[in-house]
């Protein structure tokens, strides 16, 4: 949520945690109730039953959608700038017929796209 607080875009997205890990979920139910009012970042936290992998996280992801568009994070990737996600957005909208898309360069410490799945 650090690495999002400058970026006045997600602070308008729908930003969801999927946790497939059912053993953490307390723990991290207790840590996000923290994150919020620290970083003033509005997410959701979605904990799955079972761990299902990240096709079965991403899928529930998207199934918790609100918005137009599906922006998938892995969570060992982080933005390096803000305006990213609009960038992204304004690029899909001017490109007729794309079916997905990405940044053109990652790398493990720099944005590359958590399974976070943020929703504009």
């Amino acid at each position: 949520m650090a690495q999002f607080v400058h970026d006045p875009q997600l602070h308008q997205a729908d930003i969801v945690y999927v946790l497939d890990s059912p053993e953490l979920a307390p723990q991290l139910f207790a840590f996000a109730t923290r994150l919020e009012p620290l970083y003033r970042v509005p997410f959701r936290v979605a904990a799955l039953k079972s761990n299902v992998g990240f096709s079965g996280a991403t899928n529930a992801g998207a199934s918790l959608a609100r918005g137009r568009l599906l922006l998938l994070l892995n969570p060992d990737v982080f933005p390096d700038r803000p305006g990213w996600l609009k960038t992204l957005a304004d690029f899909y909208d001017a490109t007729p017929r794309v079916g997905a898309l990405g940044p053109s360069s990652c790398s493990r410490t720099r944005l590359c796209s958590m399974p976070v799945s943020v929703f504009i």
